[in-house]
């Protein structure tokens, strides 16, 4: 019993959970099925002519057969719960700090597919490289575990409803 328990408090200090959200999808015999789908990527950019703060997302590893090829870019509106300064942390940009930390405000569903998990990342790429060429600074990029300690996603609209073509 002992050992089971010690098995047990490892195993759950070893796993890092990231966000998951919930999607449904709609496939070609048009049968609902919701699949839980983890935040990947996340890349917060600065729009430095109004102040806001905006998160474009990848979610994908889906480990399941049946859904391994699921995705979904979500845009998401953030407020910064921290104070808007200059920092040299993202090249004397304006950025939050004192803390780093961002409030999930409005979610925006940009595309998902239940069987093409590259066109998923082809569209988050694209949008970031869109993003880089306006007036918006995306200058925050990291993966998973490094957007869970900063972004709060509580109390959000974690559903949506897409139909495959």
């Amino acid at each position: 019993m002992k050992k089971l328990l010690i098995m047990a408090l490892v195993l759950s200090s070893t796993n890092s959970f990231s966000f998951s959200q919930e999607f449904e999808f709609k496939n070609v015999k048009d049968k609902t099925l919701k699949v839980s789908l983890k935040l990947m990527a996340g890349r917060i950019c600065h729009n430095l002519s109004s102040n806001k703060f905006t998160m474009y997302s990848y979610f994908g590893g889906n480990r399941d057969m049946a859904f391994y090829n699921s995705c979904a870019v979500v845009e998401y509106e953030l407020s910064c719960l921290g104070e808007i300064a200059s920092t040299y942390i993202v090249y004397d940009k304006k950025f939050c700090i004192n803390p780093m930390k961002f409030k999930a405000k409005q979610v925006k569903l940009l595309h998902k597919s239940f069987t093409d998990k590259y066109a998923c990342k082809k569209i988050f790429d694209n949008i970031v490289r869109e993003k880089k060429n306006s007036i918006f600074k995306c200058l925050f990029d990291r993966g998973s575990e490094k957007i869970d300690e900063i972004v709060d996603f509580e109390n959000e609209n974690k559903k949506g409803i897409a139909d495959e073509k």
